[in-house]
């Protein structure tokens, strides 16, 4: 019987003189004995392109490919929203697998993260920023060269709106407030444009609509109001106003928008996305104090102005949610700075929760929409000013009004849904065992809770930490569940 040579898999290493010879190399280094004993010369070592390498990222030098790296862990991380990080930690990721575009614009955007974040020599600091800008020049020429081409393409429709929403960013990042507005209006435009065509319901169309929301949020937060008044080049011409507390008021307004987008980040932080509520004796973060200030100053001079004759529903909406916000932080500090600090204490706050329920209601009115104020911005802020008084207001009555206002401003969004599901279950948990309508003691409460969307799924992650006595306090122990979102 004829004997078959046993097969091996083809060894692709070795030093290139061995390869020649068909010969097993020991491959040492700097030259292989096989070589060296028989007096050749050994030619070295050829790299083996490695195959797990994505294409796309061949073409990149080592140190784009730590600044992509870095963008992963770091950028899409800090510039996630608590409402939800599905753009950052999960679409725009899949966009920087292979579209150029949105490859060059994290590159740049994590490059110049890197340059504000780190203490670096004056060489470092222009090779970062040399870096930020040949990427950010590159992600526009791919930018423009996608929409040359008027692909109808789904996908390449996401491309653009992406990558429009990342250079927004960037221009925030090196406080370039024109060209930020410039990246924001025109995705934003050319978003509107494409979703009136394409009315098929999308996950990626919501998340993009929902991001240029979040932008629009940062954008005002950094805008000097007076400039962006002022600065005739980021407004449409429009006949002059002899009325100089007309002017004023629109420097309100916009100024208190940005400080509600601070006064929301100090009750509710967001660490990694969804919201993250913190036990009563948790301090705010710092300028606490100064946003309370800051809100009641605008208050009272919004309130000024409605006196002396502006009586429209937008003024009407923006005082309600300045006497919003300004209950809850004063709420949140008055517990925190309590000498002793405990979830019991905002039984106390009873009617300060129920004020916070009538404004809710009026801003979550069915004609909201038709009134010409920054709705997208409202609704949000008064949804997380719900949820944040449904986990501190232990009232039945109080919590059940929360979830009725919920479910009456739900409309099929994922993230109003999160919340109540959230919300039902966090009141299960706290009034098992005790009876409708009695007071829920100390023991039973839940100090800390943490919410995140799954938007795959339509699923909501509840994470919860029991009451716990400070004498052995255990920061590690976590209860989690996973429930469907109705």
């Amino acid at each position: 019987m004829e004997r078959k040579r046993l097969k091996h898999p083809k060894v692709r290493t070795g030093c290139i003189t061995c390869k020649c010879r068909h010969k097993k190399c020991d491959e040492a280094i700097p030259a292989c004995r096989n070589c060296t004993s028989t007096g050749r010369k050994c030619d070295g070592y050829a790299q083996v392109p490695d195959k797990r390498t994505r294409s796309w990222h061949q073409g990149l030098s080592w140190k784009e490919r730590w600044h992509l790296d870095f963008f992963r862990r770091c950028t899409t991380v800090q510039c996630a929203e608590y409402f939800q990080d599905a753009f950052w930690g999960r679409l725009v990721l899949q966009m920087c697998d292979g579209q150029p575009a949105v490859q060059h614009a994290a590159i740049a955007m994590s490059a110049r993260q890197c340059q504000f974040e780190e203490v670096q020599t004056k060489q470092v600091e222009d090779r970062e920023s040399v870096l930020a800008l040949s990427h950010s020049h590159k992600s526009i020429t791919c930018l423009g060269a996608d929409l040359v081409r008027h692909d109808s393409n789904r996908a390449h429709k996401e491309t653009v709106l992406v990558s429009c929403i990342i250079l927004t960013m960037l221009a925030l990042f090196q406080q370039d407030l024109f060209t930020a507005r410039c990246h924001l209006q025109s995705g934003y435009n050319l978003f509107k444009e494409w979703a009136a065509i394409d009315t098929k319901p999308s996950l990626h169309k919501d998340i993009i609509e929902q991001a240029f929301s979040q932008v629009q949020i940062h954008y005002s937060t950094c805008v000097n109001p007076r400039e962006f008044l002022n600065n005739h080049r980021l407004l449409p011409p429009r006949p002059p106003q002899s009325d100089k507390t007309a002017t004023h008021d629109a420097d309100l307004v916009r100024e208190s928008r940005g400080l509600l987008v601070i006064g929301r980040q100090i009750v509710q932080s967001h660490p990694g996305g969804g919201f993250s509520i913190s036990r009563a004796s948790s301090p705010l973060n710092r300028g606490g104090i100064a946003v309370l200030s800051k809100l009641r100053l605008w208050r009272s001079q919004l309130k000024f102005f409605e006196s002396n004759g502006l009586h429209s529903q937008r003024h009407r909406d923006m005082l309600a949610v300045l006497e919003l916000w300004t209950l809850i932080i004063d709420v949140k500090m008055s517990v925190a700075d309590s000498q002793e600090p405990s979830e019991a204490l905002y039984d106390d706050y009873l009617t300060y929760f129920q004020r916070a329920i009538l404004l809710a209601r009026e801003l979550l009115r069915p004609d909201a929409s038709e009134v010409p104020a920054p709705v997208c911005y409202i609704k949000p802020s008064v949804v997380a000013a719900l949820l944040w008084c449904g986990v501190k207001c232990r009232d039945w009555k109080t919590r059940d009004d929360i979830l009725a206002l919920l479910r009456g401003c739900n409309h099929h969004s994922p993230w109003v849904s999160a919340v109540t599901t959230s919300i039902e279950r966090l009141i299960q948990i706290e009034s098992y065992d005790i009876a409708q309508g009695a007071p829920i003691p100390e023991a039973a409460r839940v100090e800390c809770v943490s919410i995140g969307p799954l938007l795959d799924s339509f699923e909501v992650q509840l994470r919860y930490q029991r009451f716990q006595p400070e004498s052995c306090r255990d920061e590690d122990a976590w209860e989690s569940v996973t429930m469907p979102c109705q």
